[in-house]
């Protein structure tokens, strides 16, 4: 009975649909996407919330349920709970007013542990303007929560250790526009004492100059408005050395609310800047060969295509490449000489492409070169084919020379997607036609 009731579902929800979903398409796009993608009912069945009506790979790879445990069941199955109820709610209202879902929320999988996933759940219409389905897609994004969790962890924890130690005070007359400094304030900054007090330009002038129009813009904001002064900036040491620095400050004012000085602290965060840096860099980039990694690639191409800062009049091309052989490389000579071949390519893709956050790597043996500042496709392509003579020279490792190849697959930005996933997904393809044809 449920068997015949959900493939009546799955026949609705291919007739209603306003896209005429093909099998092929299913197969190459959908089915074997990055992302978890699941499908709904828009109705409630007898009574009860709308149920899943398919379920693609990613999803029951990512939830741990199969195919049939997962279709006819209720979204509800993935929640535990740890799930915040205010998302929840959220989610409630926005479904209820038929409005689109873009949260971050803690999912369970099926033998309970816990993934965050960054979730987004869109109305679909039959040709008609009825609502039919749901279509919620997910990305697991664990990893980068975990990461977030530990940077606000050490930060606190390091935050908390330099509040027990001495911090520098520091007191500005506005109306005599000079600055008193504590002796920890001098030993911060390894300047020597000649007086009670420092001019404000002097200090100023310690700033470093691309901090300094941000630090004079957040002190009037202070003054003006009284909104808190925490913020943190690069001071000049007497040897040259510009180092880190938090600085917290309260206006004192006058009966008229007029601010007539500011006093407060300093302390030397560096080292936190340094623990940070590297913390995000663990983040961003692939261990193995350095470059940027996928969650790199997508927070880049979020602000250059989606952001509501983004100007999507630039013309800009991703390729994507993948070597030739790689998987007997693995299996002939082992994975030391597969990683030995991966930090070659990188190696020679980082002297070709020198510009930042232009290379990627995906994962295995794909990746993803983003090109920018170029007129058409035929330069696009004619840099290409000048590369893939010096890309792909053959290699020695350990006495073993090794045949070099790579397919490239490319798409254009905005002929051929407008979005990240539709340049990606046409550059994947592209490349596996190349490897099916000819190779390299």
């Amino acid at each position: 009975m449920l068997e015949t009731k959900l493939k009546s579902l799955n026949q609705e929800f291919f007739q209603a649909s306003s896209v005429e979903f093909s099998q092929q398409f299913f197969e190459s796009a959908i089915e074997n996407a990055y992302d978890s993608i699941i499908i709904t009912s828009a109705s409630p069945e007898d009574g009860k919330f709308p149920v899943i009506v398919y379920a693609n790979k990613t999803s029951t790879k990512i939830t741990g349920y199969l195919n049939h445990e997962i279709i006819g069941q209720t979204p509800r199955i993935l929640q535990g709970e740890k799930t915040d109820k205010k998302t929840l709610k959220h989610i409630k209202e926005s479904l209820q007013n038929w409005e689109t879902v873009d949260v971050e929320v803690l999912n369970y999988k099926k033998d309970g542990t816990e993934f965050w996933s960054h979730l987004t759940i869109t109305p679909i219409k039959d040709k008609s303007g009825y609502y039919t389905h749901w279509l919620s897609i997910q990305r697991d994004i664990t990893y980068k929560k975990k990461i977030e969790q530990e940077t606000l962890y050490n930060e606190e924890r390091l935050r908390t250790v330099l509040k027990a130690m001495n911090s520098g005070v520091w007191e500005w007359n506005i109306n005599e526009n000079n600055i008193f400094w504590s002796d920890k304030m001098y030993e911060i900054l390894g300047q020597r004492r000649v007086s009670d007090s420092v001019s404000f330009e002097f200090a100023l002038g310690l700033i470093n100059e691309n901090d300094r129009d941000r630090v004079l813009s957040e002190t009037k904001l202070h003054l003006e408005t009284g909104k808190d002064f925490n913020t943190e900036f690069r001071m000049k040491k007497t040897n040259g050395e510009f180092i880190y620095l938090n600085f917290t400050g309260l206006a004192k004012r006058d009966n008229n609310n007029i601010a007539y000085a500011m006093t407060g602290s300093a302390t030397d965060i560096t080292g936190i800047r340094a623990t940070r840096d590297k913390i995000e860099f663990l983040a961003y980039h692939d261990p193995l060969t350095g470059l940027a990694n996928r969650t790199k690639l997508d927070k880049i191409m979020y602000e250059l295509l989606e952001s509501p800062d983004s100007i999507k009049t630039e013309f800009f091309a991703l390729v994507y490449l993948d070597l030739d052989g790689f998987k007997s490389i693995n299996d002939n000579y082992g994975h030391d000489y597969g990683d030995e071949v991966l930090l070659i390519i990188a190696n020679r893709l980082k002297k070709i492409f020198i510009a930042p956050n232009s290379i990627f790597r995906l994962g295995g043996d794909e990746f993803l070169i983003l090109i920018k500042n170029f007129k058409n496709k035929e330069e696009v392509i004619s840099l290409l084919k000048m590369i893939q003579t010096s890309l792909f020279e053959n290699y020695k490792i350990k006495g073993i020379e090794i045949e070099s190849s790579g397919s490239f697959g490319v798409s254009f930005y905005p002929e051929e997607g407008k979005s990240f996933s539709e340049l990606i997904r046409n550059a994947d393809q592209a490349m596996y036609e190349v490897k099916r044809n000819r190779k390299n």
